[in-house]
């Protein structure tokens, strides 16, 4: 039998990762010189798409949390931690939106892209708690909600933003990748 020396594997992920970080940050310059119009929505909506499963499809054994999301999950889990359901009035949220946007002030432009703007709250708030890093029973305390919606709602948005289902942790990757 073949051995795989861990130490390689770990460096042909860092490889690909460091390769996907550049491909989304390719995006990322792409779509920001782009102007958002209703005519070209359904255009920008098939480049990001395929973009992004492309990316998807180089990265299959990565699956790394950058530090700043990290950092944030924690200090939110901090939060709930402290409190358990998290209001819709709770600043958290603000303070959630704000962190999201300094990271990518485009967050919320490739979302509403891949979903033809049409998101409910809900759900964007789901997308924001995978943002940060946020597992799905956490997700189901912070919005008091069964952990199988939560399942449910991510996968239909899944489907909704790349016309299939791609998979949770594919899905996961995806949005903190954005």
């Amino acid at each position: 039998p073949f051995l795989v020396d861990s130490s390689d594997r770990n460096t042909k992920n860092l490889v690909s990762l460091k390769e996907a970080q550049k491909e989304i940050q390719q995006l990322r310059n792409e779509l920001e010189h782009t102007p958002m119009k209703k005519e070209n929505m359904v255009e920008l909506r098939e480049h990001l798409k395929e973009k992004l499963l492309n990316i998807l499809s180089h990265t299959d054994s990565v699956r790394h949390i950058p530090a700043d999301i990290e950092q944030m999950s924690k200090s939110l889990f901090e939060h709930y931690n402290k409190n358990m359901f998290i209001s819709e009035s709770d600043p958290i949220w603000n303070r959630i939106t704000e962190k999201i946007n300094s990271q990518n002030p485009q967050f919320y432009k490739y979302i509403d892209i891949l979903t033809l703007g049409k998101l409910n709250h809900g759900d964007m708030r789901i997308l924001e708690l995978i943002r940060c890093g946020i597992t799905p029973t956490q997700m189901s305390h912070i919005l008091g909600k069964a952990k199988g919606t939560i399942s449910s709602r991510r996968a239909s948005m899944s489907e909704r933003m790349f016309d299939k289902s791609i998979g949770n942790t594919e899905f996961d990757f995806i949005i903190r990748s954005l």
